[in-house]
């Protein structure tokens, strides 16, 4: 039966021995039998991110346009999710339990599941990802370079951010295989492209690297762009 396009509010538990309850939004495409499916993760809650980030709506909407459910959802801590903000702990768990929900939906293919991530989002999602290989692709959007970068912690450590040692992991990513897509602005000071070569450079194949013409972090006026970018990349990463 055919399921016209549609947006659905959902709640879920995060994963671990606390749970806490998180909400979300569910983008069900126009579509027959099972479908593949993606999390959607948002910005640094404590930089005002949430699942209604402009940029994480463009890529929901633009997956849900490819025939594939998106799940975004908002970390906890942050609207309606149970909790508090935890700089990258706790919201591992959140990933992994909107990981766990979204397959469990009837109309999913668990052969095709899929992760996007847009800043803090994209460091946790990818963090979590590289150790479930249910996630058969991956993208991450303006990866927040301090979160892997040794050299670039140490010149640009963010305490107001929760920025903490414990982030820095010299072996992020070095084991994650699936195609992965990196998205980065041209005038990105928080995920320069330079920095990004170099991560892409340390990390197994396939990878792909794509950088927005006079962006910056925000992304602001790109957002469809970089939306149709990720939702192209994970229906057919090649």
């Amino acid at each position: 039966m055919r399921r016209a396009a549609r947006l659905r509010p959902v709640v879920f538990q995060s994963s671990g021995r606390r749970p806490v309850q998180i909400e979300g939004i569910l983008h069900l495409p126009e579509t027959r039998g099972a479908c593949p499916a993606a999390l959607v993760c948002h910005p640094h809650p404590l930089g005002g991110g949430s699942m209604h980030n402009a940029v994480v709506a463009a890529i929901a909407r633009a997956l849900e346009a490819q025939g594939v459910m998106a799940l975004r959802f908002n970390f906890r801590g942050v609207g309606q999710s149970g909790g508090e903000h935890d700089n990258g702990r706790g919201e591992a768990s959140d990933v992994a339990g909107a990981l766990d929900w979204l397959v469990a939906q009837p109309d999913v293919d668990p052969e095709r599941i899929f992760l996007a991530g847009y800043s803090f989002g994209a460091w946790v999602g990818l963090a979590y990802a590289q150790g479930d290989m249910r996630v058969r692709a991956a993208a991450a959007v303006g990866l927040v370079a301090w979160h892997y970068s040794g050299t670039f912690y140490r010149a640009q450590a963010r305490p107001d951010l929760g920025v903490e040692p414990w982030q820095y992991d010299p072996h992020f990513l070095q084991s994650f295989t699936r195609p992965v897509l990196f998205i980065s602005g041209e005038r990105d000071p928080l995920s320069p492209p330079d920095e990004i070569r170099q991560l892409i450079d340390r990390i197994p194949a396939p990878k792909r690297l794509s950088i927005i013409a006079g962006a910056t972090h925000s992304l602001n006026g790109h957002e469809q762009q970089v939306g149709e970018l990720v939702a192209g990349f994970l229906t057919d990463p090649g």
